[in-house]
């Protein structure tokens, strides 16, 4: 059965191209390009339920004997699903691509399968191409590409690929085999002597587990070398940051002779509320020495990360940057990178996903301050008599995602003694706001959690998590305002009398031109980006 998308002028040029992909053994038809991922054997990562949705070109049947208008692509969908119940097998054409209704299986999906049967047709849309758009519809879903010799070669940003000499019955019911096999006959593009686009040949880097009390020195240098002049750290200083429990992983690239630091990616779990098991993955940072960038070191981390992350069971998603410890909020909008993780699935363009960090000089913060609406309302640092409500509060109100970490951090404060860097507002009796401070050097989790403010100066003291309870009455917008300036009235003041000359506000979301009117400018500019409900 010969499946022939690809007459016209254009297919000779594209089967001359993929000349650079590697050369299949005659006795191995099926080839793996890559399985960064990991997703091969699908047996590893899928659940008895979950579906697998499989997306094959409507093709013309060129084999003797064949029943014209029967799909080629039949006997694929018969023998996955020997292999596991619970696939959908959807086709696609070059002419309409991918529509709405394949995103509605994308989403009910827990891995897809896209095959690509050949090179296009004059003035159709390349498959490859079609399939890049199904695997940004995934959003980090395992994603499985599988394209024939004669198809357009398969770039690195398919971490999960495979290629078929032929696709004839036999080859197609082996192609499914081999989907749930560990053994199977791999090559890697670069090493039939194809080049990544910057020109120089790729490595099988290896990636180590990181030791925090190791090559300190090394990584402090790396992180200095890659970021922003406004995250750089000492030693010392990141030594105790990155210092956690079991919620962290840290992963290196190596120089394979010296064993030099060249590539660091740091990752956490969080726990996304008290109620739920779900877990937030965090990738919070990704650097790369500038000497040795565009060799695939990046890339290799990033997927090597990602596949760690997914093993965590009941994670929901994965986002990038990091709450607690606060490495990176996001990605930074001063570092030119979007293109490249947009290219890796992450969604740059989410409404409402920009946050800036924020910094005072306190001479400028306004010295009379607006009555407040309800002069029932006061403000002040929280005191043991407070605790029960607190305590009730928190544990009600902290539960939604962008909330993860924060009732941790209130109640480390609570734990430790340091009632004094919690702000309450109080209604009458009723909390309605809370806030935490810090300063640096004072030895609380906070500071150790948030080193941005201490990385500024010996004189700059933090504000964060700021709540303000839903309002009742009235204006709810007018009132939250007067509640969130009359709050960080308090925390400044407070500030102040302890001998800071600069406030840093971290996390905040909109509202920046207010901000900005009470004498606040940006001093961290983040996009917040997620690889949205993996599981």
């Amino acid at each position: 059965m010969d499946l022939d998308p690809g007459e016209g002028p254009f297919s000779e040029a594209q089967r001359r191209v993929a000349g650079s992909a590697p050369f299949p053994d005659p006795a191995q038809p099926i080839t793996v390009i890559r399985n960064n991922h990991s997703n091969i054997p699908l047996g590893s990562i899928l659940n008895k339920g979950e579906i697998i949705l499989l997306l094959t070109p409507v093709v013309v049947i060129r084999e003797r004997g064949e029943t014209p208008g029967r799909d080629p692509f039949e006997i694929l969908g018969r023998a996955v699903a020997a292999k596991h119940a619970g696939v959908r097998h959807v086709p696609y054409t070059a002419l309409n691509g991918i529509t709405n209704t394949h995103a509605a299986f994308i989403r009910a999906a827990r891995v897809v399968i896209f095959v690509v049967s050949g090179p296009p047709r004059l003035g159709q849309v390349d498959q490859v191409e079609l399939g890049r758009a199904v695997q940004r519809l995934a959003r980090g879903k395992p994603f499985i590409m599988i394209t024939t010799l004669s198809a357009s070669p398969v770039d690195d940003d398919f971490p999960t690929a495979l290629q078929v000499t032929e696709m004839n019955q036999r080859n197609l019911q082996t192609l499914a085999e081999s989907l749930f096999v560990r053994e199977l006959h791999t090559k890697s593009l670069a090493s039939e002597g194809s080049l990544p686009a910057h020109g120089r040949p790729e490595t099988n880097w290896s990636i180590e587990v990181w030791d925090t009390l190791k090559d300190m020195g090394a990584v402090s240098a790396l992180w200095n070398e890659c970021l922003p002049s406004q995250f750089k750290m000492d030693a010392n200083k990141l030594r105790s940051v990155l210092a956690r429990g079991d919620d962290a992983f840290y992963h290196v690239v190596c120089m394979p002779q010296t064993s030099l630091v060249i590539g660091l990616c740091t990752t956490y779990t969080v726990q996304a509320t008290r109620q739920s098991d779900e877990l937030i993955g965090y990738l919070a940072t990704l650097i790369v020495d500038p000497r040795y960038r565009g060799q695939g070191i990046g890339r290799a981390l990033h997927d090597h990360a990602l596949s760690w992350l997914r093993r965590m069971v009941g994670l929901s998603h994965i986002q990038l940057g990091s709450s607690f410890p606060r490495l990176l909020r996001g990605l930074p909008t001063s570092v030119d990178s979007e293109h490249w993780f947009v290219k890796r699935g992450w969604d740059i363009g989410m409404p409402g996903n920009e946050i800036r960090d924020l910094l005072l000089e306190t001479d400028a913060w306004p010295s009379a301050m607006p009555e407040d609406i309800e002069i029932r309302r006061s403000y002040r640092q929280a005191t043991p008599d407070d605790l029960s409500s607190l305590r009730e509060l928190l544990e009600r109100s902290l539960v939604m995602p962008q909330h993860a970490g924060w009732l941790e951090q209130y109640t480390a404060a609570i734990d430790t003694g340091r009632l004094d860097n919690i702000i309450v507002g109080m209604h009458g009796r009723t909390i309605v706001a809370t806030a935490l401070i810090y300063q640096p050097n004072d030895d609380s989790t906070l500071e150790r959690n948030l080193p941005w403010a201490g990385a500024i100066g010996t004189d700059v003291g933090g504000i964060t998590c700021v709540y303000i309870a839903d309002v009742q009455a009235g204006s709810l917008q007018i009132q939250r305002d007067s509640i969130m300036i009359r709050l960080l009235d308090t925390c400044v003041a407070i500030h102040q009398r302890r001998g800071m000359a600069r406030v840093f506000l971290d996390g905040v979301r909109g509202g920046f031109d207010a901000y900005q009117a009470l004498g606040m400018w940006s001093r961290g500019h983040w996009r917040r980006n997620e690889i949205d409900h993996y599981s």
